[in-house]
């Protein structure tokens, strides 16, 4: 989990919920069925090799779905999304 500041976070092998804090963040999943979750900063959000659900939040953030079929949605704020292979669900809670 992130602090109040600007934080790298990094997921293991295994399934791994990782949340940012309140700056912006970069948040990395890894091998494993992912949640990434980027609060209320300008984040950006990698999904690993797997399934992934990424929510970015409130704030501008930006989500990269990776190899496996993920999940993205954007929720609050102007949110990009890079991978053809995110489902992108913008401004859902």
């Amino acid at each position: 989990m992130g602090g109040d500041g600007d934080d790298v976070i990094i997921g293991r092998d295994g399934r791994d919920f990782l949340m940012g804090g309140g700056e912006r963040d970069l948040i990395f999943g890894s091998a494993g069925q992912d949640v990434l979750e980027g609060g209320p900063g300008n984040d950006t959000l990698a999904g690993g090799s797997e399934t992934d659900v990424l929510r970015g939040g409130a704030g501008d953030d930006t989500m990269f779905g990776g190899s496996g079929m993920d999940v993205c949605n954007g929720q609050e704020g102007d949110d990009d999304f890079a991978a053809s292979d995110c489902e992108a669900r913008p401004n859902v809670p």
